[in-house]
């Protein structure tokens, strides 16, 4: 009497249940999915995150810790917007192959997020720069 019609309009109706279990490990097994299937598809990550850390063991090395730790922070946050903009541009692709100046926008904005993160990120390795310049 109360049961759910299964509407064929329904989004999810091709989509499995949703377990009840949650797998933590499961979780972590994707994710490192996306992480090798992005460093696969973006030269950028590899550029960026040897940029990390060689710069947190430069900073580590002159005992300088806290810039090391908050540099490694501020790569992953770099990291994690490269990610976001690669999965926005994937999506855009899958639903618009072919060329869109609203796809242009959605994708500009996108790499402009990431440009952001990233400048943030260049203005704090200058000032360790600096720091290092003046020890």
């Amino acid at each position: 009497m109360f049961s759910k019609i299964k509407d064929s309009h329904d989004p999810g109706h091709h989509l499995p249940p949703k377990t009840i279990v949650y797998s933590p490990i499961r979780s972590v097994y994707y994710a490192c999915q996306g992480v090798i299937l992005g460093f696969k598809r973006e030269p950028n990550l590899i550029f960026q995150t040897i940029i990390g850390f060689v710069t947190a063991l430069v900073l580590a090395y002159n005992k300088l810790y806290l810039l090391a730790l908050v540099n490694l922070i501020m790569m992953f946050f770099t990291l994690s917007s490269e990610f976001f903009n690669t999965s926005i541009e994937a999506v855009c692709d899958l639903i618009h192959p072919d060329y869109s100046p609203k796809v242009k926008v959605i994708k500009d904005l996108a790499a402009a997020g990431v440009w952001m993160i990233s400048l943030g990120w260049l203005s704090f390795l200058i000032y360790c720069a600096y720091r290092l310049w003046i020890l």
